[in-house]
This record gives C-alpha cells, sequence and structure tokens, in this order.
C-alpha cells in the first residue's frame, strides 16, 4: 500500500504496492490548451496554463484526486490536490519547457492509487530565432504549436507594415515547429511576429 498523505507533505508513491483501487492509465488524456493570441520574438510569458481532465472512477469509493507534475519524465516535483473535480488547471507554466503529469486517486484513508500513464505538455509561448549561419543563409524561427490551433507568422522592418510569411496548418499534436525565412537576409533589420488562430 502506498504511505498516507500527510497534509502538506506529498506522499511517496510506491509503484510495486498492490492497491485495491486504480485510476485506469487511459484516465488522464484529455488535454485542453491555453495559449497566446500574440507572441512576439524572443518573448517568454509567464503564467500560461494548462488544464488536464479525466473521466471519474466509478468502480469503487473515491475521495478525491491528485495530479503530480515536474519537468523530466518520471520525476514528479509538485502535487496538486483536485478534490473530488475531474479536472484541473495548473498555471504558472514556463514557456518552451516540457511538463509531465500522472494523476492518482486517493480514498478516505488519503491512500492513493498507482498513478496514471503520463502525459506530456509542450508550453507554447516562445519563440526561438536562430541567425544565418553565413551571409545569404536563412533566419529560423522554432517556437512550440499548441494543439486545434494554426499559426500566422509575419514580418516587419519598422513594426508598423506586417507581411504575411507563412500560415502553418491546424496542430494535430503539441511540437516544436520551424520556420526558415529566405527573405531577412535582404534587410538590415527585421522583426516577426506569431499570431494564434
Amino acid at each position: 500500500m502506498t504511505k498516507p498523505a500527510v497534509p502538506g507533505k506529498t506522499p511517496i508513491l510506491n509503484p510495486h504496492a498492490t492497491v485495491p483501487h486504480r485510476l485506469a492509465r487511459e484516465r488522464i488524456l484529455a488535454i485542453a490548451w491555453l495559449a497566446l493570441a500574440l507572441l512576439p520574438v524572443g518573448s517568454a510569458r509567464a503564467g500560461t496554463s494548462v488544464t488536464l481532465a479525466w473521466s471519474p472512477v466509478t468502480n469503487h469509493a473515491v475521495a478525491g484526486y491528485a495530479l503530480y507534475e515536474g519537468n523530466a519524465s518520471g520525476v514528479y516535483t509538485s502535487r496538486h490536490d483536485a478534490g473530488t473535480n475531474t479536472s484541473i488547471t495548473i498555471t504558472g507554466l514556463k514557456a518552451g519547457q516540457t511538463n509531465f503529469f500522472v494523476a492518482t486517486d486517493y480514498n478516505a484513508d488519503l491512500q492513493e492509487s498507482a498513478p496514471s500513464v503520463e502525459v506530456a505538455y509542450l508550453v507554447p509561448g516562445l519563440v526561438r530565432l536562430t541567425a544565418p549561419a553565413k551571409p545569404g543563409a536563412p533566419v529560423i524561427l522554432s517556437f512550440p504549436v499548441a494543439v486545434g490551433h494554426s499559426y500566422e507568422i509575419q514580418a516587419s522592418t519598422n513594426l508598423q507594415t506586417w507581411t504575411n510569411l507563412a500560415q502553418t496548418a491546424v496542430s494535430t499534436s503539441n511540437a516544436w515547429f520551424s520556420y526558415q525565412d529566405g527573405t531577412a537576409s535582404g534587410f538590415s533589420r527585421c522583426f516577426y511576429r506569431l499570431i494564434l488562430n
């Protein structure tokens, strides 16, 4: 059995324990994304969030659910108690960072189930700019994309008139996207921005 949770302390999960109630591995798969509408180059906005949701456990008495979070797969440094809710919003995530989550359910004695399958989330909101490796080479813009959204990539030489360079397809996965701008070398300066659709 896992050790009971103590208020203010993170319980220790024993992956080899036999626990009569388990959160099904497919329970924590629904993820809703909160992304920014306008992302200037080099901007890393704090305060991005992710909402994680799961189906309720119905085959045994559940007093509540807990969500564990960390910045490395299998290493969870924060615990969030969702109470009896079947979703929770985690705020203050760092743009460009991948976060890993697992959920557990717990009974009235605060004994937790084994953790669910792990879910990874790459936080949108950061644009990386790679300067040309040699004269005439393209500028490379890289940024994490949010599922269900497309992005317009725009450029300007004066921050007043913006030109559409490209538009991404609607994202089906939360991953890094890269765009090469071969026209940037023709200008003494160039600014970029992304517009979320």
